[in-house]
């Protein structure tokens, strides 16, 4: 579903029929609101970018906080790009970006090389804190990509992050580390 803004809208509106009276900015986000809650079922964003990963088939894992019932460690990857990190394991840059998204939340993209150089995008994942816990989490997670092949990782290339590296130490004992 692709965003218009509001102005757009009446814009568009008036062009198609000048005659009629314009409806109020409120009306069409009312009226969009209402809409986008008819596409996602009731679903709150968080549920609804899951129910999109299933659609479209991408790998994804989720843990769910049993007690606030909040999803919490987040990880998926396009199929395709599964399939390119399969061919081409040997290296993984990561970086998180920060409070970039509506829940405050770390997001971590891995980034693969194939041979000729360039990058693809591996898998992006949303963690709730930066902690060698959930780290660890998301760094089985992206082993289990590669589980079926028998392939293993070569080279990990991250930031500072002392918890990311420690994590890296506990998952993958043998895989170099590189800072940048």
């Amino acid at each position: 579903m692709t965003r218009v803004l509001p102005r757009d809208i009446k814009n568009g509106l008036h062009l198609k029929t000048p005659e009629k009276p314009q409806p109020s900015s409120t009306r069409i986000y009312n009226e969009t609101r209402k809409i986008r809650q008819e596409v996602r079922c009731e679903r709150n964003t968080a549920q609804q970018m899951l129910a999109l990963a299933v659609e479209a088939k991408y790998v994804h894992w989720h843990e769910i906080n049993s007690e606030t019932k909040d999803i919490t460690n987040v990880f998926m990857a396009h199929p395709g790009f599964v399939k390119l990190f399969r061919a081409y394991p040997y290296v993984v840059i990561m970086d998180s970006t920060y409070k970039t998204n509506m829940y405050n939340n770390p997001v971590i993209e891995m980034v693969g090389v194939t041979p000729n150089g360039s990058s693809f995008l591996i898998a992006c994942s949303m963690l709730p804190i930066e902690s060698k816990e959930c780290y660890k989490w998301l760094l089985k997670k992206l082993g289990d990509i590669l589980d079926s092949t028998g392939v293993s990782l070569s080279v990990f290339v991250t930031d500072r992050e002392l918890d990311l590296i420690n994590a890296l130490k506990a998952v993958y004992l043998g895989v170099d580390h590189l800072l940048c």
